[in-house]
Parts: C-alpha cells; structure tokens; sequence
C-alpha cells in the first residue's frame, strides 16, 4: 500500500526473559519474533518499513533487513518509552504522508488480517485505531482506558 508505513518497534532488553539477547529475537516456531511481525506487516506491501531498535542490537537490525531489505532502521539511544520509539523513527519518515501502524515486535502471533483489518478502520472521520486485548493478569502490560461506550 503505497499510503501505509509501518514502524516495528524492537528496542527492548528482554530482561524479564533472563537472557542477554534481545527479546524480538528469541525464537518461536522456527522463525524470531521481530521476523513474525515483519512477515505479517509486509504481507501489507507498505511503503515505508520502521525497525526501532536498541543501542548495541546490530542483530536486531541485521534480523530487520533479512526479512524486509528495504526496510530503514532507527536507533532508541536511551529506552525512554513507547512514544519515544515512535519519535526515533521519524526521520525516516520524511515526506511520508499517509497512514502510520505502529506494531509491537514482541507479539508474534499477530496476523495479516488483523493488521490490514486495523489499517481499514483508520479514516478522515477516525485518524486512530488502537488494538488491544483483556489480559487474565495484566500485571506488566502496558494499559489502555477505555470509557462506558468502549472509546
């Protein structure tokens, strides 16, 4: 889609994993996780591709370009949050102007269908779409506030 650009965010340590690789790229049925996002992103055919990643992580980048070799890489110096990542990508980002998804590199499980279903509910009347799920313990997950109508 020659108006859709992705940003994968990629940055964390993994520390709750216990390891020194970094979390997106553990394995999970043959293939990173970073690599099952990046597969059901481009299955969109987007114009741009985003990979956020850490400081020292040149696998996490080197993983991006295996499976999306256009795609540019930014740089997070300092984790200092989700929207702190989305700002690192940016400047690749110049002169794009279009709809903007923002995927998470550590939820491998997520489909074509599901990204493209999300892009389909962005609009002029509707600039956002947020997807989220209800989690049996949400301790640790991030939150979204939602009022009585569900917005």
């Amino acid at each position: 889609m020659s108006d859709l650009a992705i940003i994968v965010l990629a940055a964390g340590k993994g520390t709750r994993m216990k390891s020194a690789l970094p979390k997106v790229l553990h394995k999970a049925a043959g293939r990173s996780l970073l690599a099952h996002v990046l597969h059901a992103a481009n299955a969109l055919s987007p114009a741009k591709t985003v990979v956020v990643a850490g400081p020292g992580t040149e696998g996490v980048a080197a993983e991006a370009k295996a499976v999306v070799p256009n795609a540019a890489i930014a740089i997070q110096p300092e984790r200092q949050g989700t929207a702190n990542a989305v700002a690192m990508a940016q400047p690749a980002l110049n002169g794009f102007s279009g709809t903007l998804l923002v995927l998470y590199a550590d939820a491998p499980l997520i489909q074509p269908e599901t990204v493209k279903s999300l892009t389909g509910e962005v609009s002029p009347a509707q600039s956002m779409a947020v997807l989220g799920f209800e989690a049996a313990n949400p301790e640790g997950y991030g939150r979204l506030l939602r009022n009585a109508k569900g917005d």
